[in-house]
């Protein structure tokens, strides 16, 4: 029986080590060179002042260029909920040598950005298992197994379940078209195509089918999990002496008019308003109506294009250096 338990607890140890082996591969070189890793090796491996912090998902990489938004980068992922951008947050003001610089705080102020569906994207767990607190995830969620698990799972069975892009990586590599892919540009990825392109009905069309696949829900519900941590985020700012800026970002009216009528969305978050009141630090930029008449600036109803996002990318650079240099009582008649 001890021999039996022996050879096991030996097969176990070989299985669990070639796993983590195939983790590591996967993590490190099948999914080293996304979107999402190419954005984190940059933001590290930056070369010019870092002034400004942009979290958020891919409005924020898409809609800022840093080339024009000075000192700027946009730290960000796809379908990136407060939840992580806490813990990016945290990491950076905590770690990173550059946190000094940081002046301003860029989160955004969208439509998805405390809507429940958001606050149950688990993708990526390779990568975000150096960010995370799963121990602290567990605990305010509720669900101390199932992120217990998520953290187990994100180091040693990252490749589980991922055989469609384990076989595209394959077929770029022997091809050798990994260096043909859509790269970003310290943190920035240009959108192509143009909305306007699209007859009215055919955008309407398009807008329903997008909100019906993503929204789980017929109507805007607020996810307090990630009201909390938007929360978090804004006390780790004051902690830090940072000034935040809450930005909501350009979407077409086709998008935005749809969730109004379809979803009731309140576009002011009314319900963090008398949070927000005393935040003295705290400056909000909404620009979401701003390209209404604009489509053609468009990659889809709620992205730019990369014209689109060098005219914004104009907007929200005068505005953002006005905010450096001013106090948030006078700003905050110019800017609302």
């Amino acid at each position: 029986m001890k021999s039996f338990i022996r050879k096991l607890l030996v097969f176990l140890g070989i299985a669990f080590l070639i796993s983590f082996g195939l983790s590591q591969f996967y993590s490190r070189v099948v999914s080293g060179n996304n979107i999402r890793a190419q954005i984190d090796r940059q933001f590290y491996e930056l070369q010019y002042p870092l002034e400004k912090l942009i979290l958020g998902d891919s409005h924020s990489y898409s809609s800022v260029n840093p080339a024009i938004v000075s000192n700027s980068f946009p730290f960000s992922c796809d379908s990136e909920n407060y939840i992580q951008s806490y813990y990016k947050l945290k990491h950076v003001l905590e770690n990173d040598r550059r946190s000094d610089q940081i002046k301003l705080v860029i989160l955004p102020y969208d439509i998805s950005s405390f809507a429940s569906h958001r606050s149950n994207i688990y993708e990526a767990s390779h990568y975000w298992v150096k960010y995370l607190d799963y121990n602290e995830l567990g605990r305010i969620k509720r669900a101390r197994f199932f992120w217990w698990n998520q953290y187990f799972q994100a180091h040693f069975f990252s490749y589980v379940g991922r055989s469609g892009q384990i076989r595209n990586w394959i077929v770029k590599w022997h091809g050798g078209l990994q260096n043909l892919e859509h790269r970003p540009v310290n943190g920035h990825l240009a959108n192509i195509g143009n909305f306007g392109n699209l007859e009215e009905s055919k955008r309407v069309e398009m807008v329903r089918e997008h909100l019906d696949r993503r929204w789980d829900t017929d109507e805007y519900q607020y996810d307090e999990d990630l009201v909390h941590y938007f929360k978090l985020c804004v006390d780790l700012c004051k902690e830090y002496n940072k000034k935040v800026v809450l930005v909501a970002f350009p979407i077409s009216s086709d998008f935005y008019q749809l969730v109004i009528d379809d979803y009731g969305f309140d576009p002011q978050h009314k319900k963090l308003e008398s949070y927000l009141a005393d935040q003295d630090f705290i400056f909000r930029l909404d620009y979401m109506n701003v390209f209404f008449d604009r489509t053609e600036l468009f990659a889809d109803e709620d992205h730019l294009n990369e014209a689109g996002a060098g005219v914004f990318s104009n907007l929200l650079d005068v505005d953002l250096k006005r905010i450096i240099q001013t106090d948030a009582s006078v700003i905050a008649s110019t800017l609302e």
